[in-house]
């Protein structure tokens, strides 16, 4: 259905009677104004020659009518120009009431015009609260509108709208004014209960939260913890001023809670910002260094490689562990191991060791001559895992290798200053072979052996590449084994010198985790930010939900019933004086005096079929496909057993958590009975 004109509707609503539309008339007037190409001429019209109209204004001059027109509209009377201008013009009969209440609306200014607006703004959100056939049909009659206009009434500047909005007042409001349209029955205003406590009940469910304040179930409380954390989560991240964390926690004042937040968030962006800046001087800096930001590509590269290489040597050590377990266990031996260049098998009860498979230089398996695969289970597939295993340490040997040379290279290019800070103290950054060496020191000295060998392969002055270390290392060891060493060890020193010989590269890692570090303090905040408003708007949604609920059930109580609640709070209750109304909540509950005195009653709601017979006793049948409550005497009690889900009481049997009981004590089961409302009552059928 179109909603093009509900505000404008709205609008006379509130002009005319001072409460919010009723959910079919605004349809109805929708309808007729489309016909009308958007006028609403005629629906004002109408309004002024109502039933509704005549009996608010009867017997009132056009001076008190252009007064309540205004009181309607804005919550305060005519001045006196004004109600003197327009009741002139109606006791002339120059212009109709329609006509008045169109200008003086359009008229507003100031805070007339918030007040106006504000007031249509609460009627819109009344009306949508309105939602349930239920509320649709107790929203009629004058002592409906009488509450739906003193809801109206209270509304004028900004305040009073935010509060009358706010989720606990409206429900209640609408509860209120649907209670007053509704004639009271007990069944009725027991079924208005139990609708918005499976309501409340619903809307808990489906927010999937754990337990949050330990009482084994989840509640409505827990929706309130979760605000709870998500409100401790946002605080700590309030770290920009001192105290504001705490100042966070403990204010009531949403514009202090919106200042720290947007105070917080400016500094987050301002760090970032430095933090990025800082990184962009740095690379620039790397990058003047020949080849050396390409040497750190390919390191990170390489590290990326050997993290994917050990990842797969894992799994393949995990599934040759799991072959290798799994051949034992079919060939009823006591494992597989290696023995030599062999795979050997040692079957229980043997002296010797069954030689499986050969190991070839590469480590690889290949099946042994003479040996029939088809005899030993799971063989075939023992051996692909262990030249996969096998396959997988070589990759990380060789990525490792990929590693310690790219890094050599980095290391060679970004070389740490030969003195320290204060300009005077070497920077010794190793001691080979009895020598101290700064690192540029240790770079000339491998350079220098380089030459020895092979004259003028390292140009004066100039770095060697990983390419001329690895061939000196090569020439060196099978010529000269104790050069080799010697010189292996400048290398090592070299290769082992590490990040914090490297103030180029170095600065730049720090950056990009600064960097990383200042954009996840931003995205927290944010993740933070969004759960708190998630949880607040459940806890509004609960809290409006529960608001209708606690009026549903003030309906019975000003009607002199007394309503509990069998919550955890209601473990044990006993009936009173006066005709009691207990009402189901998912809790083991025990009720003494049930029946005694007054009309007492315990409402489940409508979902439950009613089973004469304790559950799993004999000769007693469940329905898997019904929520069933089992009604059985034991001793002097009627005990009650609820399911919590419509699934085989057979299972519940094995499953008490999935069993809610409830305890009328001396009580005669046989006298009880569960009507169509969803009550169960003292009087048999």
């Amino acid at each position: 259905m179109a909603t093009t004109f509900y505000n404008d509707i709205q609008k006379l609503y509130v002009a005319y009677f001072n409460r919010p539309a009723d959910p079919a008339g605004l349809a109805f007037w929708e309808t007729a104004v489309e016909a009308a190409g958007g006028s609403t001429a005629a629906v004002s019209a109408a309004f002024a020659g109502s039933d509704e109209y005549k009996a608010a204004y009867a017997n009132k001059t056009n001076a008190q009518i252009v007064d309540t027109v205004y009181q309607n509209l804005f919550g305060r009377p005519a001045e006196d120009a004004g109600k003197a201008y327009w009741a002139n013009l109606l006791d002339k009969g120059t212009v109709t009431i329609d006509a008045v209440v169109t200008a003086v609306a359009q008229g507003a200014q100031g805070t007339d015009l918030v007040a106006y607006n504000n007031k249509v703004t609460a009627a819109a959100a009344f009306t949508a609260a309105v939602d349930t056939d239920a509320e649709k049909a107790g929203y009629s009659g004058a002592d409906a509108n009488k509450i739906a206009k003193t809801y109206l009434a209270a509304v004028t500047d900004n305040a009073s709208l935010a509060a009358a909005t706010a989720p606990a007042a409206l429900n209640t409001s609408v509860a209120a004014t649907v209670a007053a349209g509704t004639p009271f029955t007990v069944a009725g205003a027991l079924n208005t209960l139990n609708t918005a406590n499976d309501a409340v009940s619903a809307f808990v469910t489906s927010l999937k939260l754990t337990d949050l304040n330990g009482d084994t179930k989840v509640d409505g409380a827990d929706v309130t913890a979760a605000q709870t954390a998500a409100k401790a989560d946002v605080a700590a991240d309030l770290t920009a001023e001192a105290g504001a964390g705490a100042l966070y926690a403990s204010t009531t004042s949403q514009p202090v809670r919106d200042a720290l937040i947007a105070s917080q968030q400016a500094a987050n962006a301002t760090a970032l910002t430095n933090a990025q800046k800082t990184l962009s001087e740095d690379t620039a800096a790397a990058a003047k260094v020949a080849g050396l930001t390409a040497a750190q590509s390919t390191l990170t590269a390489a590290s990326t490689a050997l993290t994917a290489a050990q990842t797969a040597e894992k799994a393949a050590r995990a599934d040759l562990v799991a072959k290798e377990a799994a051949f034992g266990v079919n060939n009823g031996g006591s494992g597989v191991s290696v023995d030599g260049t062999n795979l050997v098998y040692t079957k229980n009860g043997d002296a010797s060791a069954t030689v499986l498979a050969t190991i070839d230089v590469n480590g690889k398996a290949t099946i042994a001559d003479g040996v029939d695969a088809s005899k030993f289970t799971g063989l075939t597939e023992l051996i692909t895992s262990f030249n996969t295993e096998n396959s997988a340490t070589i990759s990380v040997n060789k990525a490792e290798m990929n590693v310690d040379n790219a890094h050599l290279a980095v290391n060679l290019l970004d070389v740490a200053a030969d003195t320290q800070a204060d300009g005077t103290t070497p920077n010794i950054v190793a001691n080979v072979n009895g020598i101290d060496y700064t690192e540029k020191a240790l770079i000339k000295a491998i350079a220098d052996q380089i030459n020895a060998t092979t004259k003028d392969t390292v140009a004066s002055g100039a770095t060697p590449t990983v390419a001329q270390i690895q061939t000196e290392l090569a020439v060196l060891k099978a010529t000269a084994p104790d050069t080799y060493t010697s010189f292996k060890n400048l290398v090592d020193a070299e290769a082992d010198s590490g990040d914090a010989f490297n103030p180029l590269i170095s600065k730049v890692v720090a950056d990009t985790a600064a960097v990383k570090t200042a954009g996840d303090v931003i995205a927290d905040l944010a993740k933070d930010l969004a759960a708190l408003q998630t949880a607040t708007a459940n806890v509004n949604t609960l809290t409006g939900l529960q608001a209708t609920a606690d009026a549903a059930a003030k309906l019975l109580t000003d009607k002199g019933y007394a309503v509990v609640n069998l919550d955890a709070d209601h473990a044990t209750s006993f009936a009173t004086s006066a005709s009691d109304v207990f009402v189901y909540a998912k809790h083991d509950a025990s009720i003494g005096a049930f029946g005694l005195q007054g009309s007492d009653v315990l409402s489940i709601g409508k979902s439950f079929t009613l089973v004469q017979g304790a559950i799993g006793a004999k000769g007693v049948t469940a329905n898997d496909g019904a929520l069933e409550v089992f009604l059985s005497q034991q001793g002097g009690d009627a005990v009650l057993q609820f399911e919590t889900h419509a699934y085989s009481s057979n299972l519940i049997t094995s499953n008490p958590t999935e069993i809610v009981t409830i305890t009328l004590t001396g009580v005669d089961a046989s006298t009880l009975h569960l009507d169509s409302n969803g009550i169960i009552s003292g009087t048999t059928a």
